[in-house]
């Protein structure tokens, strides 16, 4: 478990504004948004586990009307009118957050992280800190949001400048919506809204702001040239800076190359070794992929050692073999044909055999094969290390959609091995780490089943590791 973090404090830029901020909520319009940003937040609280830890609390009113457990500000005037309210408030940074790593249920990050110095360090704090069963709730405001139609509004010198939220207000055509975008993603869980759609909606819902405020009436040259200005400023730049340029930078931050090679030189190898891989060993990867636990693990069994690298798509070979030549990794050999590694392991035996997020590609009685033949490639007192992703549990897809990881155990255990350790830890899958377990076994004294209750073959051309 990580240290706890003790970030210094910075000097307390919201000192003159608290109070005036705080009173904003006792206004007319200030009680009636304040009621239905509490009701939406409620709503999605309710699920999350305990406790909740809300970070940027504030002077806390949010706080106290979620019951929110814990939180966190810099501003020392703002957490004085938070702990009068009740709330239990720490000092501390979004980026650098005094609490253990796994330590909330749910994290509250509502419009705080426009106010950071380092929103990325922010977030992945948070990730750090939250459970893995936790959830991240952020609620941000944009220009488009906010700053830029009001901008245009008193500009253009409209009649009813002022906040408009139009139909939004109306509930019988809101909860519809709702409803049916929730349907389409019950149905279509991966369903992503592009990125012109977004544009187009955004530049409706600016026109739809910009009549309102004009209250009527015929549109001259001028102002739609005006317009058009302002729906660039407002929609298009912004859209595309929120679609494009800030998840490029996101993804960079958290599984770049910087990311990775911290991976491949340090986590990955910490992972490894803790499997009881050794120097001078020989292990295989089967479903290696670009190399992401191969590497690491010809970095630990070093020159003496040996890694098998099992890989039938050519991209990702391609993609190995790339990584290798930029490391000079020479003690990776990569198998293409399955047969051919199970023929020559009798006189070499393996100390360790990963089969990690490749098990859900393959049907029952492929499986039940690969167990077969892993079981003889082993050695007696080697361990077969085993991620059970994509079952019933986690991401259900493929053979294992109505599988539980019980079932992956089970199965596993009647083709002659024993659980010796179940394992929560961090893993590498797609671009960035996870979190995730490893079910690691050993051979058991006498197989439950034999190979005769197999099927006799089955395909690795199929295989494609995540």
């Amino acid at each position: 478990m990580k240290a706890l973090r003790t970030p210094e404090t910075p000097s307390d830029p919201f000192a003159p504004l608290a109070e005036s901020y705080d009173g904003w909520y006792d206004a007319p319009d200030g009680r009636r948004l304040f009621s239905e940003e509490v009701t939406g937040l409620r709503d999605l609280l309710e699920e999350a586990p305990r406790p909740w830890l809300e970070v940027g609390v504030g002077t806390g009113r949010f706080a106290e009307a979620l019951h929110i457990d814990e939180g966190i500000e810099p501003s020392e005037t703002m957490r004085r009118l938070a702990a009068n309210r009740g709330v239990t408030v720490r000092t501390g940074r979004a980026e650098a957050l005094p609490y253990d790593s796994d330590s909330f249920g749910e994290v509250l990050l509502v419009m705080s992280l426009c106010f950071l110095d380092d929103p990325n360090a922010a977030l992945r704090e948070c990730r750090r800190i939250l459970r893995r069963d936790g959830v991240l709730i952020v609620g941000i405001a944009t220009l488009s949001d906010n700053l830029i139609p009001f901008a245009g509004e008193w500009m253009l010198n409209m009649p009813n400048r002022g906040l408009h939220l139009g139909f939004i207000e109306k509930w019988w055509l809101v909860n519809p919506l709702a409803l049916l975008g929730a349907l389409i993603a019950f149905g279509r869980p991966r369903t992503q809204f592009p990125h012109a759609g977004h544009v187009l909606l955004s530049t409706w819902a600016s026109l739809f702001h910009m009549m309102a405020a004009m209250g009527g009436g015929e549109i001259g040259a001028t102002t739609i040239v005006l317009m058009g200005t302002f729906l660039f400023l407002a929609v298009w730049l912004p859209c595309c800076t929120s679609d494009i340029v800030f998840p490029l930078v996101a993804v960079l931050a958290v599984s770049g190359p910087k990311a990775r090679r911290q991976w491949l030189d340090a986590t990955g190898c910490e992972l490894v070794r803790s499997l009881g891989v050794q120097p001078g060993d020989r292990v295989l990867d089967f479903g290696c992929n670009w190399g992401a636990y191969a590497i690491p693990l010809a970095q630990t069994v070093g020159s003496g050692g040996e890694v098998v690298a099992v890989e039938r798509n050519p991209k990702a070979i391609r993609a190995l073999r790339r990584n290798l030549e930029k490391r000079a990794v020479r003690n990776i050999r990569i198998a293409e044909d399955w047969a051919v590694v199970r023929g020559a392991a009798g006189a070499r035996p393996f100390q360790a055999i990963l089969l990690f997020d490749v098990l859900h590609m393959m049907p029952a009685d492929g499986r039940a094969r690969l167990y077969a033949d892993v079981r003889e490639m082993l050695a007696d007192v080697g361990r077969l290390a085993i991620h059970p992703k994509h079952t019933r549990e986690n991401q259900p897809a493929r053979h294992f959609s109505s599988c539980s990881e019980a079932d992956v155990q089970a199965e596993i255990e009647s083709a002659g091995f024993r659980l010796a350790e179940r394992r929560e830890v961090r893993l590498w899958h797609g671009h960035d780490q996870e979190a995730g377990c490893l079910l690691i076994f050993a051979k058991a004294s006498v197989p439950k089943t034999t190979e005769a209750d197999f099927s006799p073959s089955y395909d690795t051309s199929k295989l494609q590791s995540a």
